[in-house]
């Protein structure tokens, strides 16, 4: 899961680079250098239906980059993710609230 997230995430930040770049002359420039850190933080909301069951949860993120060094013009940057907290919001099967039944085995993952 974290994974897939991470390549959605990245895809979603060129995606939205491209698209900044496509309407107009204003493009982000950053002016990195090695030992620069860069620190964010997201929430990641996730709903599933299907015919048979209904589950949400919410995820709190933050992540660290750092700039580790340069060479010939090319940067090297290290990631780190760390997940805050995890929230199973919503656990329907067939129509029943299993929520608190499921809470205990979702928090222990």
């Amino acid at each position: 899961m974290i994974l897939n997230l991470a390549s959605r995430l990245t895809l979603t930040i060129i995606a939205l680079g491209s698209l900044a770049t496509a309407q107009g002359p204003a493009a982000w420039r950053y002016d990195l250098h090695p030992g620069d850190r860069l620190v964010y933080s997201y929430t990641f909301h996730r709903e599933v239906h299907t015919d048979d069951a209904q589950t949400a949860v919410e995820a709190r993120f933050h992540t660290q980059v750092l700039i580790a060094g340069e060479r010939g013009g090319v940067l090297s940057a290290g990631f780190q993710r760390n997940r805050d907290s995890a929230d199973l919001l919503v656990y329907r099967i067939k129509g029943k609230d299993n929520l608190a039944e499921e809470r205990p085995n979702f928090e222990k993952e």
